[in-house]
């Protein structure tokens, strides 16, 4: 009589088998998800040492004699009334070698040597300088269904749980206009206009074919030079600064996937914030504190000492007595110029762009020491400091990775 299984060893067979594939696919699934999120911690190293390779390397250089400037916006996007995340701006001037990423089209006689657009009129060529104007800040990024530009803090983006993710979609963009005299490129800025520089913001008009995509474009975001030179920026009066501040800080640089006339704006994705700081010590800078009690602190801050009350914070317009600070109930932003000659009366214009004199940097008593304090009129930073949180493209780590940057500018 031959042998067969019992249903009980059927059973106790099938029970673990099945416990051994559920083990199986159960191991193959934290594998899978370990090399997930390996492959997005890669992607997010990669663009953490892109963004510090590019700092380093446009910061070697900076110019210290000329000018220097800073936005600080301090937003509050997830509408609890405070403002949460800093959508800050920085523009310089930096020696280098400098080539533009765009090719100029120089068979346009009427128009001057411009971007390449089909069609192609001539030889193309590429921009090439030792000196540039740099600008670093998030950039907007165009929405097809809402047929506009978008603010990085308006930016969504669906994330692979889909869950509403505003922070992955954001983008960090590099402005770098290089300094020429090559009398085939369009002269822009035109300083000889009859109303000084009223070209700097104008907006793009070449041909039906670009003007049907964008047709308020500013050339500031369209072109890759500058006929401007450092020490014309220097010498332009502060009245006349309103212009340039509007045109280069408050319309951010441009980047359309479907445009490849904005892709040089574009420098690195998913960038959710970018914070700027500069240092200073603690003390006046005719008296100082003692070794004890003398440190460097970063500015603004909304909390510089570190303490749990955050009554000294610098985005306060209690404790700014110039009341530098713009605020609309819910965010806080102003900028910071250096080495531009200004006058009191031309300030009014520029709110609330100031000069780094007006910025306040210790706002309580210590000791026999005055509060509100303020920078010298000659200050330049030694250091800064740039935080930025950063995501990969699937959004597989959730909330991101902070990064923190210190660029040193003293010799």
């Amino acid at each position: 009589m031959k042998k067969a299984f019992t249903l009980i060893e059927l059973v106790v067979t099938v029970a673990i088998l099945t416990m051994v594939i559920s083990s199986v696919g159960l191991i193959f699934k934290v594998s899978i998800n370990t090399q997930r999120t390996t492959l997005a911690n890669a992607e997010i190293m990669n663009k953490f040492r892109t963004v510090i390779n590019q700092l380093n390397s446009d910061f070697r250089n900076i110019r210290k004699d000329a000018p220097l400037f800073v936005w600080f916006d301090y937003k509050d996007t997830d509408n609890n009334g405070q403002p949460d995340t800093r959508f800050d701006q920085i523009m310089f001037f930096s020696a280098g070698d400098f080539h533009s990423t765009q090719l100029y089209d120089t068979g346009r006689a009427e128009l001057a040597a411009i971007p390449s657009i089909d069609p192609v009129f001539g030889p193309e060529e590429i921009i090439r300088g030792n000196t540039a104007r740099i600008h670093f800040g998030q950039g907007q990024v165009y929405s097809p269904s809402d047929n506009a530009f978008l603010n990085p803090w308006q930016q969504n983006k669906l994330n692979t749980n889909n869950k509403t993710n505003t922070q992955s979609a954001r983008i960090l963009a590099r402005r770098r206009h290089i300094f020429t005299t090559d009398p085939e490129l369009k002269q822009w800025p035109d300083a000889g206009l009859p109303v000084f520089l009223s070209d700097f913001g104008a907006p793009v008009i070449v041909d039906s074919h670009y003007v049907g995509k964008h047709i308020n474009i500013p050339y500031n975001d369209f072109l890759e030079h500058d006929s401007l030179s450092i020490a014309k920026y220097r010498t332009i009066p502060s009245n006349e600064y309103g212009i340039i501040l509007t045109t280069c800080f408050d319309y951010r640089p441009l980047f359309d996937r479907q445009d490849p006339n904005t892709f040089h704006n574009l420098f690195a994705e998913n960038i959710a914030e970018f914070k700027i700081q500069w240092a200073y010590w603690n003390d006046y800078w005719n008296e100082p504190l003692s070794i004890d009690e003398r440190q460097i602190r970063w500015f603004p801050s909304d909390n510089p000492d570190g303490e749990t009350e955050t009554k000294d914070s610098h985005f306060d317009n209690d404790n700014q007595e110039n009341n530098i600070i713009y605020t609309d109930g819910t965010s806080a932003m102003f900028g910071i110029f250096f080495n531009i000659p200004w006058k009191q009366e031309d300030l009014d214009s520029l709110r609330p762009w100031y000069p780094v004199r007006k910025a306040q940097y210790r706002l309580l008593q210590v000791g026999d020491l005055p509060p509100d304090v303020e920078f010298p009129e000659d200050f330049f930073p030694k250091a800064l400091k740039f935080t930025f949180t950063i995501f990969d493209s699937k959004g597989i780590i959730e909330n991101g990775k902070t990064f923190t940057h210190i660029i040193y500018l003293d010799d």
